[in-house]
């Protein structure tokens, strides 16, 4: 599995997910950040911070890449708290720390819990996703093939119930 635009030379690459961004916290954090906007409150010190984390890859997008793609209806005002990695930055998220950069697909079963929620209807969609593989130019194992083959076909009926 990896990640990125699926073009691999000399691979049969199969799409699982795309990658679509959205700020995401706490039903609190959230709630609170909707009011703050609701009401016109501008004290930053009362709003939840942004939580980034460093882009190791080119191919990843951090805050600062999201808010100058995204009409961020006031959250590029926000003070940003840097932690350590993306997991991190979801985790503090969960426990009430701010708002969170997350991965629709990679936080979808925090966000059926109720653990986060989405602070306001905007998404940003990279171009890139979660991928599976196979060479075409070399011997592959067949524990590896069983996996691609078991994917393959979870991913076309996930289409076909939406």
């Amino acid at each position: 599995m990896f990640y990125g635009d699926g073009k691999v030379n000399n691979w049969n690459t199969y799409h699982l997910m795309d990658e679509i961004l959205v700020p995401v916290a706490s039903p609190a954090v959230a709630d609170r950040y909707q009011r703050l906007v609701k009401y016109g409150v501008d004290d930053l010190d009362l709003a939840p911070p942004l939580l980034d984390f460093p882009r190791f890859s080119p191919d990843w997008t951090t805050w600062d890449m999201w808010l100058s793609k995204v009409d961020n209806g006031g959250l590029s005002r926000l003070n940003q708290v840097a932690c350590n990695t993306y997991c991190h930055s979801v985790g503090e998220a969960i426990k009430g720390k701010g708002i969170a950069l997350g991965v629709s697909c990679l936080i979808e079963k925090q966000l059926r819990s109720g653990e986060l929620e989405v602070v306001n209807d905007l998404s940003y969609s990279t171009g890139r996703g979660y991928y599976i593989g196979l060479p075409n130019d070399r011997i592959v194992m067949d524990s590896t093939k069983c996996v691609f083959d078991f994917l393959q076909p979870l991913k076309s009926a996930a289409n076909s119930n939406t």
